[in-house]
């Protein structure tokens, strides 16, 4: 087995050797926060686990103290030919998971044809990534998980100034989801489907007493 370090101190790192140790794959952990110099000596693989603005000019500090270790990151957007990219198509909260959850995870990968070469001991499911087609998977990616939270950042608060209760929500979003996944588009319900034009117009008129945000992307989805 490889000797590794995972480099970072964010949620991604944190997730990383949370889920090493439950896999039983023996890690080191460094961040700068430690206040200690980052040891290379018996290293195999270095696994940087900070922010994509970060990750080259990293790298290329890094890159004068390798002795042929191997470099694997963790971004969906950022390509360098010198580093692997195994980027996890999930989100990470700031609560760790249990392994039923980290082994279903699906992993996007660039630089490598199998997740053995990036990260011995993952048997996670993966797919290939072409480095010209990285800005687009990233942007889908943000677009699927990243924006409906912002929408119900938006939506929830309308919700509770209703008196209506958070969990009412949750299970109608759960189901939403759900069904979606099941039959696709054609689980799409509502008056924009269904081309309402009286309840739309009652919609943006009640939108814009609240939250001109969710007015303008309720129109949004109007167009075309």
């Amino acid at each position: 087995m490889e000797n590794v370090v995972i480099i970072g101190n964010g949620r991604m790192a944190k997730h990383l050797s949370h889920w090493c140790e439950l896999l039983n794959i023996k890690v080191t952990h460094w961040h700068r926060s430690q206040g200690v110099a980052l040891n290379l000596q018996n290293i195999d693989s270095i696994w940087l686990a900070i922010s994509d603005n970060a990750l080259v000019s990293f790298f290329e500090t890094l890159k004068p103290k390798l002795s042929g270790q191997k470099v694997v990151h963790f971004s969906g957007t950022v390509h360098h030919p010198e580093m692997i990219a195994a980027h996890p198509l999930m989100t990470f909260s700031y609560d760790l998971y249990d392994l039923a959850i980290y082994n279903k995870i699906y992993f996007g990968l660039t630089g490598v044809e199998t997740l053995s070469e990036a990260l011995p001991g993952f048997k996670n499911s993966f797919f290939k990534i072409a480095p010209s087609d990285k800005p687009l998977y990233h942007a889908l990616c943000v677009t699927t998980g990243n924006l409906p939270q912002l929408l119900w950042s938006e939506t929830l608060p309308q919700f509770a100034d209703l008196k209506i209760p958070q969990e009412a929500v949750k299970h109608f979003a759960q189901q939403s989801l759900t069904n979606f996944f099941a039959a696709g588009p054609a689980a799409v319900t509502g008056p924009i489907v269904r081309k309402d034009t009286t309840t739309i117009e009652k919609n943006l008129s009640a939108l814009e007493k609240v939250n001109l945000k969710l007015k303008n992307i309720y129109q949004s989805f109007l167009q075309g």
